[in-house]
């Protein structure tokens, strides 16, 4: 396979985590991520590690499962 190279791309800008309101969030705040799994439960510890690194806040978000409605689900608290 041949490659063309091309010059004058724009680099786009990179992604950033809009999904979730962890800007928004004041300490004892929290929300419902999704129905829970141990790779959702997984992935949502990573959201919010990931997010306060990069932003350089010295934030703390705490993931649990919690039952509504008799559904296990994800909920995210800031707890500092």
């Amino acid at each position: 396979m041949e490659y063309k190279i091309e010059k004058n791309i724009e680099l786009p800008n990179r992604r950033t985590c809009n999904k979730y309101p962890l800007r928004k969030m004041e300490v004892g705040d929290s929300f419902l991520i999704g129905k829970y799994s141990r790779l959702n439960m997984n992935k949502a510890s990573a959201v919010g590690r990931n997010w306060k690194d990069k932003a350089g806040l010295k934030w703390k978000f705490a993931v649990r499962k919690v039952l509504v409605n008799n559904i296990e689900m994800i909920r995210i608290w800031r707890i500092k």
